[in-house]
């Protein structure tokens, strides 16, 4: 039995060359034979396979490579008996995202916002796919000159990038369903699913395909000002997604979002989740309870939204802005004794803290057992 060590780098200027540095040594174990120069008959590309010139003086045409992926596998064969390659793998420049092929599955509020953010920055309409069964939403999509359609497959069957943008209880069958299209594809797509509480083992087990092969899978969690492109995003990555491969998702997410936060471990976006995915509605409820008090002591209903609203978006502002944290930031405007202090005051005699120290952890608690509960 022989092994095939190999050590490679790629170079690709598009403008002028591109050449293949190779080193490979086989060691034959059954008797001691060591070749120290080996040529493959072949370089495939994970998209496609791309036959090297006889004369490696010869350039390959740079259309005869297709930069979809982050690696390169080395096929390799040789005469000697039972030697059996293995695969290597080369770091290349991945696709912008505008020259990505997008599909997405599902065409809801947070896949048409993205859709929307990824339109406003230049991305083609045409590599944009949408599979979404609601005629409603799919008509809105259209408008938008992205293409739509009813079929997952269509949508997904050749795509670079998916966005799985489901609810959670028909996550695993659109998985399932796209798995079985990829069964003849030579690489898969990355998939990145905005399903909550749906774990990576659980996206990569469902997107297996018939001949066992898995793709590289994201989890985010975005809010709902992603709608007006004010988005904060959360994000997981399996432990196989490229450098390359992440910096494709953030081009995507940063389509609507302002801040992308990568966690290293997957427990902690539930915590993402409690904090950020639900943190929008931790706002609106302080809004309306503040416009609630406010029309109580005797301001319109109207003034004390408008007041209420515009001090939210002010507020939140300073904290974008600023380089104070949101502590110094209350202590600012906080005098000794004066009508901020009192307000404050109250809201510690009350439990302030604790109150949002077990809504947060209410949240995030229920983002993991949604997440048990959905993997099964």
């Amino acid at each position: 039995m022989s092994m095939i060590e190999a050590n490679s780098f790629l170079t690709h200027d598009i403008y002028d060359s591109l050449s293949l540095h190779l080193s490979i040594k086989i060691t034959n174990s059954s008797t001691s034979q060591s070749i120290e120069t080996f040529k493959p008959a072949e370089v495939r590309h994970r998209r496609r396979s791309v036959k090297l010139p006889s004369n490696p003086t010869d350039k390959p045409k740079v259309g005869d490579f297709q930069s979809r992926r982050n690696q390169l596998d080395l096929t390799a064969t040789n005469s000697l008996p039972h030697t059996h390659s293995t695969h290597n793998t080369y770091p290349i420049t991945m696709p912008s995202i505008q020259e990505s092929k997008l599909a997405f599955i599902g065409g809801g509020n947070m896949a048409s916002a993205i859709i929307g953010g990824l339109l406003a920055n230049s991305v083609p309409k045409t590599n944009i796919t949408v599979s979404e069964p609601w005629e409603v939403n799919r008509n809105k999509l259209a408008a938008t000159g992205v293409n739509t359609t009813t079929d997952n497959v269509v949508a997904g069957g050749s795509a670079d990038l998916i966005i799985i943008a489901v609810k959670p209880q028909v996550t695993k069958a659109v998985c399932e369903e796209l798995a079985k299209s990829w069964a003849d594809r030579q690489s898969l797509p990355v998939v990145v699913s905005i399903a909550a509480g749906i774990t990576l083992s659980s996206l990569q087990e469902w997107s297996t395909t018939p001949n066992g092969n898995r793709p590289h899978v994201v989890r985010v969690m975005p809010n709902t000002p992603a709608l007006v492109a004010e988005g904060a995003s959360g994000a997981i990555a399996s432990a196989d997604v490229s450098a390359e491969e992440k910096a494709l998702v953030n081009e995507l997410l940063g389509s609507v979002s302002k801040a992308t936060e990568w966690v290293d471990k997957e427990e902690l976006l539930d915590v993402v989740t409690g904090l950020s995915g639900s943190g929008p509605a931790y706002f609106f409820a302080m809004v309306e309870h503040l416009v609630a008090s406010a029309t109580a002591l005797g301001l319109s209903q109207e003034q004390a939204t408008r007041l209420a609203t515009q001090t939210c978006l002010g507020a939140g502002k300073m904290l974008v802005t600023s380089d104070d944290e949101p502590g110094q930031l209350r202590k600012n405007v906080t005098s000794p004794n004066g009508t901020t202090f009192a307000a404050l005051q109250t809201f510690e005699k009350e439990g302030f803290k604790e109150i949002v120290d077990k809504a947060v952890k209410a949240a995030t608690d229920r983002a993991a057992e949604l997440g048990n509960t959905l993997a099964k």
